[in-house]
């Protein structure tokens, strides 16, 4: 009982009865907001890394990666390759692996200069991710610019 009673008043010496700190508050301020992927729910969101990507004129094929969750691991995402009006072009599906996803699109002849192609990923009923993919033929494709295969 006494060591109770010890144990008790050195436990009460120490408690912290200061006021909350205002520096909490201020790492919140300017803060880019904060996007999640539910671990449970097969509509979440899925992002797309490269949101816009421009691709040499010659190039054949070209790659995206995108994030989703690590514990839907072996989800199947459905990816949409669409025309400026809204026309699917090309389609598949693309698996999620630990967080992640790599998808390879063949371009082809069917993406033309002057145009913007949307390249959408979807899991379940969720909203889409997407990037748009353009083709440089005026030799403006630099080194510095997203890669193409």
């Amino acid at each position: 009982m006494v060591v109770l009673v010890s144990m008790l008043i050195l436990l009460t010496q120490y408690q912290n009865c200061a006021p909350p700190s205002q520096y909490d508050e201020s790492l919140n301020e300017g803060a880019p907001p904060i996007s999640t992927i539910d671990d449970v729910n097969l509509s979440t969101n899925v992002q797309i890394l490269e949101k816009d990507l421009v691709i040499s004129e010659s190039a054949e094929s070209f790659s995206l990666n995108g994030l989703c969750f690590k514990e839907q691991s072996g989800a199947i995402l459905k990816w949409t390759l669409s025309d400026p009006e809204g026309a699917v072009i090309d389609e598949g599906h693309v698996r999620c692996d630990l967080g992640g996803f790599h998808l390879e699109v063949l371009a082809g002849d069917d993406l033309h200069c002057d145009k913007s192609y949307t390249v959408s990923v979807q899991l379940g009923v969720g909203e889409q991710g997407s990037a748009t993919i353009s083709r440089d033929c005026y030799g403006d494709f630099g080194d510095d610019a997203s890669s193409s295969l």
